[in-house]
């Protein structure tokens, strides 16, 4: 693996698609026979667990400015638009619409 350097004006360009209609067995995150993907910071590679937002650099650095809407922008990416305060975090229902933490309350487009 090598990594990206990327400077002060660069651009970069990703993409990247979900379904609402996976064959099943072939499903992501997201409700049985759908695939949700969501953009986070991880501290390295190794891991699947999204820094705090307070900690994010990669879409806004909330360390050097710690804003609402640093929050705001990075929740977006985070959660894809489900709505919050309907997220149950001890939800671990895998088709449940208040799990958050599998995207289930995502739309397919974001």
């Amino acid at each position: 693996l090598q990594d990206l350097t990327v400077e002060v004006g660069d651009y970069l360009h990703f993409q990247w698609t979900g379904s609402d209609a996976n064959p099943q067995g072939n499903a992501g995150n997201g409700r049985q026979g759908t695939d949700r993907s969501n953009l986070v910071q991880v501290s390295d590679r190794e891991e699947n667990v999204p820094l705090a937002w307070q900690q994010h650099t990669l879409l806004h650095n909330a360390v050097a400015d710690p804003s609402d809407e640093a929050k705001a922008l990075i929740t977006k990416f985070a959660y894809i638009n489900q709505q919050t305060n309907l997220c149950d975090t001890e939800d671990n229902d895998e088709n449940s619409v208040q799990n958050c933490k599998q995207l289930n309350g995502a739309t397919a487009t974001f």
